[in-house]
């Protein structure tokens, strides 16, 4: 199912954009040069795309939870990332 949920995201990525496994089930992306209200908008599309795949090999349906974080002057990679 990580697979697919991969393969699926990274369709709906952009060039500029970055995904990598954080751990887990958990995934992050970078989403470069977008607003809060972008990175909204990209957490609601990969909602709903994740929420509409199937998986051939799984009769479970797939959910996501999903946190945006903006970056501002004094933020770094580290700061955005603070659970």
């Amino acid at each position: 199912m990580l697979s697919t949920l991969a393969r699926e995201v990274e369709d709906d990525m952009r060039e500029t954009d970055f995904l990598g496994r954080w751990g887990g089930g958990e995934f992050i992306m970078l989403a470069t040069s977008s607003d809060r209200e972008a990175g909204l908008g990209l957490a609601e599309g990969l909602s709903h795309r994740i929420a509409a795949m199937e998986v051939p090999s799984s009769p479970c349906l797939g959910t996501a939870s999903i946190g945006v974080a903006a970056c501002r002057p004094a933020d770094t990679c580290k700061s955005l990332i603070v659970l």
